[in-house]
């Protein structure tokens, strides 16, 4: 398989090999020192940008948990996020392919913190996917190959029925649900903010970001957008805010003229192959500061 194909979008099994298990989980003791604000996550939340990275998870500096954290002058903050992890990741530890492991992401928080963002789901693997992440189905099953040729995967993932993905987008919602759950079991008192997932694919058309046939490009667009709306609906249900990453980001998509995702080629210096530019990171941190400042009405 190429190497390109091993990259991901926050995404790809490539970063990360989690130690399985399935299932609610019991909680991991809470650190000694609370922190007041803790950043979870995958890749959509840990990178920002091209690197180079000082961590296996390839945390940046300047995700929307560090940008928060500074706006917001909290005195203590722990950014838990990693690239790769999956919903399984907050109660297990991760391990990075010869590179290190990062622990449990709710190792970080305790019954004194007082917010917790968290932005994950797409890197889960159902087992109608046969164990596939989401994320790599999406993104990778028909990307083309050095030859210019799509995998012989694809024809057979494009003949599956676009409702063959409402078993896969109510498993990622029992997963996010099941750890808004397992955060509110350990923060008791903190304020729980899930952040969705923004635009990929433009709302039509195509472009060379973005080398897929056009039925895998709508599928891209259909299962991204029934994703945030299901996370929308878990918010909901479990009591925490909503940041709609999907509504922020229109005319951001990876085809625009000002991407805040990138495409199936890394921009050096800028965005790895399907991550996030910087750009997206602080219009998250807005969003997230705008809700935190935000007065209640009278």
């Amino acid at each position: 398989m190429p190497r390109s194909r091993l990259l991901a979008l926050s995404l790809v099994a490539a970063l990360a090999v989690t130690v399985s298990a399935c299932g609610k989980k019991e909680q991991p003791p809470p650190p000694e020192q609370g922190n007041e604000y803790v950043g979870l996550g995958d890749s959509f939340t840990a990178v920002a940008g091209y690197g180079p990275f000082d961590n296996p998870c390839q945390r940046s500096a300047e995700d929307y948990p560090a940008l928060v954290a500074k706006k917001m002058k909290y005195d203590s903050f722990a950014d838990a996020s990693c690239g790769g992890a999956q919903t399984v990741n907050l109660t297990q530890s991760q391990v990075i392919t010869g590179k290190g492991v990062n622990q449990a992401q709710l190792d970080a928080v305790s019954a004194d913190t007082k917010l917790v963002t968290v932005g994950m789901g797409l890197n889960d693997a159902p087992t109608t996917t046969n164990g596939t992440r989401i994320s790599y189905l999406l993104l990778f099953t028909c990307l083309p190959e050095k030859n210019g040729k799509a995998p012989k995967t694809c024809s057979d993932y494009l003949a599956q029925p676009d409702s063959g993905f409402d078993s896969v987008i109510q498993s990622l919602s029992d997963d996010v649900e099941n750890g808004l759950e397992q955060i509110r079991q350990q923060a008791p008192n903190a304020r729980i903010v899930l952040v969705g997932y923004p635009r990929v694919a433009p709302d039509k058309g195509t472009c060379k970001q973005l080398p897929f046939p056009p039925v895998a490009l709508n599928r891209i667009r259909t299962v991204v957008q029934a994703a945030d709306e299901a996370l929308a609906k878990v918010a909901k249900k479990e009591g925490a805010d909503y940041i709609d990453m999907w509504a922020a980001s229109r005319g951001h998509d990876a085809c625009s003229d000002d991407p805040w995702v990138n495409g199936s080629k890394a921009v050096k210096g800028k965005a790895l192959q399907f991550h996030p530019y910087k750009a997206y990171h602080q219009a998250v941190a807005e969003k997230i500061v705008a809700l935190l400042t935000k007065k209640p009405q009278a």
